[in-house]
């Protein structure tokens, strides 16, 4: 065969459904290419053994003794890897040389060929190694000494380059100078992180957001930005962290958007989202952190004027109200309808009086009446603010006809 320039390797990306691998250089028999399988995640490499893991046919098909790898052929796992996986064919034809020729032997050219091929073979597997080797390009001294330092002067020593770029082993690299101010002194000085943060003048973050930052110059001239970060204790004057911005936080939450708010959640900082627009930010029922609410919600009801004295209970608001506005009528009728307001603690009302005296109202301390004549009426005061609505104790004063009453509350979170 002939042995064309190539390079003898080649990798591939497995999918979980790829089993067949091709290779397009020349090998001589299926023991001269290595199979390797390397995991991604945690870069593993596992040399692969023919026929156990893997079959190797030329491009024809044929397999075995009579099988041509001059145009290469294709390899055959017997499992299918996943993604997570990459799988390397490389020619390994070994470094030996076991044609023997004579001198008047007679012998087929083949033999001579198969030789050169092989040795061909081995010269571009080097090749191919020492293009992935580190190398002194052809403009260096020829006069340089690139041999290393040998296992017991390099055990751990770092690998350096002295001034005539020859390879040696150090202990210790120099780093140069570095020149420091009088207050950068002082904090390279700090013999913990509570000296360190006293120099830089952040006591007040113990229990509070570490920060870190550039910290730059500044004083009461400094222009802030919306990002600026204002420390404030009762006790010292402000202390500002300089264009510090969410991702320079440590302990912030991956995926800040505009908007969100950070609060303390078990010595740590939480991310609230931000809410629907128009939204308002309220404490769980829980009282342990924020949330985004709506907060207002009708929550309504109907209740028979003949009704007997009795406490019943309005759901529906989604919410533990904290005040209610009450509004109501009796449909159909001149029983006097009723507007009240309740703050949890308080309730002021007003009254259509016009059933008794016309044109006058009455003010109470119910959260809604229907007053059908004098001593005849349903009156409601405020049990319970609930969990999700209310309670109403319903009071029922004189022999009162049956008619509808309907009510709604406006509750207020």
């Amino acid at each position: 065969m002939s042995v064309m320039d190539v390079t003898p390797r080649v990798s591939y990306n497995c999918n979980g459904s790829l089993e067949s691998f091709s290779f397009t250089f020349p090998i001589i028999v299926s023991s001269d290419l290595q199979v390797i399988l390397r995991n991604k995640a945690t870069n593993v490499a596992t040399v692969l053994t023919e026929t156990t893991h893997y079959s190797v046919a030329d491009s024809d098909g044929v397999t075995g003794s009579l099988a041509d790898y001059e145009n290469g052929g294709t390899i055959t796992t017997t499992v299918v890897y996943s993604s997570t996986y990459e799988i390397t064919l490389v020619r390994a034809v070994p470094y030996t040389q076991a044609a023997v020729f004579s001198e008047g032997m007679q012998t087929l050219y083949a033999n001579f060929e198969s030789a050169l091929d092989k040795l061909t073979m081995q010269v571009q597997q080097l090749r191919d190694k020492l293009d992935r080797s580190p190398y002194c390009p052809a403009e260096d001294p020829t006069t340089l000494d690139m041999e290393m330092p040998n296992a017991t002067k390099r055990a751990n020593k770092y690998a350096y380059y002295d001034a005539n770029g020859e390879p040696t082993a150090v202990a210790v690299i120099d780093t140069g100078t570095l020149s420091l101010s009088v207050w950068a002194e002082t904090l390279v000085d700090s013999d913990n992180a509570a000296e360190g943060r006293a120099v830089l003048e952040l006591d007040n973050l113990t229990n509070d957001v570490q920060a870190k930052a550039d910290f730059t110059g500044y004083d009461e001239k400094t222009t802030f930005h919306d990002d600026d970060i204002v420390l404030v204790n009762d006790s010292e004057a402000l202390n500002v962290v300089k264009r510090m911005s969410v991702a320079n936080l440590r302990g912030f939450p991956a995926g800040t958007l505009d908007g969100d708010m950070y609060y303390r959640a078990s010595s740590a900082l939480a991310r609230l989202a931000k809410g629907t627009a128009n939204h308002k930010l309220f404490m769980n029922a829980g009282a342990t952190a924020p949330e985004w609410a709506k907060g207002i919600a009708i929550v309504g009801g109907t209740r028979d004027m003949a009704s007997d004295t009795a406490d019943v209970s309005y759901s529906g608001a989604g919410f533990k109200p904290s005040a209610l506005i009450g509004f109501g009528a009796v449909s159909g009728t001149f029983i006097a309808c009723f507007n009240g307001i309740y703050d949890g603690t308080t309730t002021n009302s007003i009254c259509d009086n016009g059933a008794v005296t016309a044109y006058t109202y009455l003010q109470a301390n119910n959260f809604l009446t229907f007053l059908e004549a004098a001593g005849k009426m349903q009156n409601a005061t405020v049990k319970s603010l609930d969990a999700d609505g209310f309670t109403l104790a319903w009071t029922r004063t004189g022999t009162t006809a049956s008619a509808t009453i309907t009510f709604y509350a406006l509750c207020l979170r």
